[in-house]
């Protein structure tokens, strides 16, 4: 008897009925966490993003924000008209009821822009409550509708000043980082612990990524693709591609970014 093979190989598979796109460093469906304390560029950060991704979702961007009608940028977005509906109050219904009306949509693969801006406190505290359980589901199943719309129509963003705000369930499907602003030693510790992944397990590579990312500029940001694994000054300048890293254990961390930045884009 021949010796059976267990190498593990890829899986071809159709991917037409997943509805994704790719355009520049995005991929979609995707979910967003923009992170960062008052003043930090949060709201600036988001009127870049719906503008330049608008090619994707054209205009197909709904708000759930108290706040951002109060700030000038949130005027120049109902200016603009760059979304198509604001909520000041989140609730399972009138997010049920935008899915509803998305899937009663003729045109499967048109995309959506759900934003999320400063409203995690008003989501159910008790985790075993039906609404808590819903807003869960619904970030588990969002590439595929939330169950209600169409596959891959759906993308999410979300801004909080705090990552302690961040259900377990919003940080395991996260597919984004944003970092704004100024964070506090502890909590740049705690990042470093949790989202070392992308820098195969070292906190201190980690921890060299943000420092060159948080430049002289006060609104330069960190932006960290956990699905790809790739780690951007901002959204234009990469800093890291563990892809593309060499493994060798005599490279020190600064040489190993130096090596992937140095890379043309």
């Amino acid at each position: 008897m021949s010796n059976p093979d267990f190498k593990i190989k890829p899986v071809d598979v159709e991917t037409d009925g997943f509805n994704e796109e790719e355009y520049g460093m995005f991929q979609f469906p995707s979910l967003g966490v923009g992170i960062g304390h008052v003043a930090a560029g949060k709201s600036t950060l988001m009127y870049n993003l719906i503008d330049k991704l608008d090619p994707v979702f054209q205009g197909n961007v709904i708000i759930w924000s108290p706040t951002i009608m109060n700030d000038p940028i949130g005027k120049k977005l109902e200016e603009r008209e760059m979304y198509l509906e604001h909520f000041e109050e989140y609730s399972n219904a009138n997010l049920q009821a935008v899915l509803n009306v998305i899937s009663q949509q003729d045109d499967k693969k048109e995309k959506y822009l759900l934003v999320f801006d400063d409203i995690l406190g008003m989501l159910p505290k008790n985790m075993m409550s039906k609404d808590h359980k819903y807003f869960s589901s619904f970030i588990s199943t969002y590439r595929h509708g939330g169950g209600i719309a169409g596959e891959g129509q759906i993308s999410l963003l979300f801004f909080t000043q705090y990552y302690k705000d961040l259900s377990p369930v919003l940080r395991s499907n996260a597919t984004y980082y944003f970092f704004l602003g100024s964070h506090s030693e502890k909590h740049i510790n705690q990042y470093s612990e949790e989202l070392n992944a992308i820098t195969e397990g070292s906190s201190d590579k980690f921890l060299e990524l943000w420092n060159r990312a948080k430049g002289s500029n006060r609104y330069d940001f960190l932006t960290l693709d956990m699905r790809k694994l790739k780690a951007y000054k901002n959204l234009d300048e990469k800093l890291y591609d563990r892809d593309n890293t060499t493994s060798s254990s005599q490279q020190s961390p600064s040489e190993e970014l130096e090596e992937v930045s140095s890379e043309p884009e």
